[in-house]
């Protein structure tokens, strides 16, 4: 048996049954849901929770001038107006509204954007880590993204920080091991005559192709600069030789 309440509402179905109607007598869509009464107090679980610790006031009623368009409950939640879950509609704003301490979830075949209790947004997993925002694949912004003051990166590929740290597993100490030995400056100078770059060092046309890592970049010209060092240090011998030997 199927049972239809109806309060202080009409029920309006065209002649052909293509389109039917609550609290309109014109419906325009296959179901068209008319609120003209708003709902002027209400408690608000999930912006005002009610009572804290210490807090002897009770629920706060907060007030609204919103409309309810659908309101769903089950057994579960009760059938109060503060739970279950409802689509309301604030002036022209639309707001989809969960009142339970559970997440809400869209779901498109296998792909899911889920909001849980906390606040926090998954897209494709749940965000159970802690963070704010999780998504589990790829993003792709196309315009520009910034985080916070001090990280900021625009759609031409430009990337402003503040602070960066790069982690390695070695660095270029290894030039200053009793073990390591430099070019001599004659076959560093055919290198460069040949190949118009340092040994090691990627070409422009390497640059321009493929790039370059800013930590693998950093630890190669560190080894350069030490590398000069010991070219210095072995000069400064050799003209303190001469000038002994004069």
């Amino acid at each position: 048996m199927m049972a239809l309440i109806v309060a202080s509402y009409s029920l309006a179905v065209a002649q052909a049954p293509t389109t039917f109607g609550v609290g309109i007598n014109t419906p325009v869509g296959t179901l068209h849901v008319h609120s003209a009464e708003g709902i002027p107090q209400g408690l608000d679980p999930i912006i005002d929770p009610g009572p804290f610790t210490g807090d002897t006031n009770g629920p706060r009623f907060l007030t609204y001038d919103y409309n309810t368009i659908l309101h769903l409950t089950n057994t579960n939640t009760g059938t109060s107006a503060n739970r279950g879950f409802s689509i309301d509609q604030y002036n022209k704003d639309v707001v989809i509204r969960q009142y339970e301490q559970g997440s809400l979830t869209i779901q498109n075949n296998e792909s899911r954007i889920i909001l849980t209790r906390l606040g926090n947004v998954g897209v494709g997993a749940v965000a159970n880590g802690g963070e704010n925002f999780y998504v589990q694949g790829t993003a792709r912004i196309t315009n520009s993204l910034r985080i916070g003051n001090g990280f900021y990166c625009d759609n031409a590929g430009n990337l402003k920080v503040k602070n960066l740290r790069v982690t390695l597993t070695d660095w270029a100490d290894f030039v200053f091991a009793d073990s390591y030995r430099t070019m001599p400056l004659a076959q560093l100078e055919r290198y460069i005559a040949e190949h118009r770059h340092l040994p090691g060092v990627p070409s422009a046309a390497e640059v321009e192709q493929e790039g370059v890592d800013v930590g693998e970049m950093n630890k190669m010209l560190l080894q350069k600069v030490e590398e000069l060092t010991l070219y210095i240090i072995d000069l400064q011998k050799q003209i303190d030789e001469l000038k002994t030997n004069k």
